[in-house]
């Protein structure tokens, strides 16, 4: 019943079962009621974005894409490297004043997913944990905050250094952020 701007949805994998499965829309039709799902938040948000970081993996930036065992992923980016949120804050900038989309493009539909709107930018890295061995990443991992908090300094120095960097340019948008994974816990003092 609380708070008055309340945000109870769900999505399709909250309405499944092995033994009676059901289509989201059937779904949403016999649980949200029970739910009192509903979203009168006049914050949007979404998972994952920039979806396509990897368009950077190439020749461009590889030095901005996470580093495991001496490899460079093809997709995931590396947020220890301050290099990374300048380039995701040129995305954010290209997609305002260009039009350039490609980041928030989704990988399997092709749709734009969660792209920056007039009033928002989502931070949501994609679905896995920080596992960086990098040079900036091995600096700032706290091994002994385990699987809720090793990439804790990782991921808010990165939203950090973005936030500046929208906030400079853009003072009417709002950063996101959605901590999970190895960076759900707040570090307790960062400068």
């Amino acid at each position: 019943d609380a708070p008055v701007y309340a945000k109870r949805t769900g999505a399709h994998w909250a309405f499944w079962s092995k033994e009676k499965p059901i289509s989201d829309f059937d779904g949403r039709l016999a649980f949200s009621p029970y739910y009192r799902a509903g979203d009168s938040s006049f914050v949007e948000f979404g998972v994952h974005s920039p979806d396509q970081f990897g368009i950077h993996a190439a020749a461009t930036h590889p030095m901005c894409m996470e580093l495991q065992g001496g490899k460079r992923s093809d997709s995931y980016p590396c947020y220890g490297n301050p290099a990374t949120a300048e380039l995701m804050f040129a995305d954010i900038v290209n997609f305002y004043e260009r039009g350039i989309d490609a980041p928030f493009r989704s990988r399997r539909t092709g749709k734009l997913w969660c792209p920056p709107t007039a009033s928002r930018i989502v931070v949501s890295p994609p679905d896995k944990p920080v596992a960086c061995d990098c040079e900036f990443c091995r600096r700032l991992w706290r091994p002994e905050r385990g699987n809720r908090g090793s990439a804790q300094l990782v991921m808010t120095g990165f939203v950090r250094r973005l936030a500046e960097l929208t906030a400079a340019k853009y003072p009417d948008r709002k950063l996101l952020y959605l901590p999970y994974m190895n960076y759900l816990d707040c570090p307790e003092n960062q400068t």
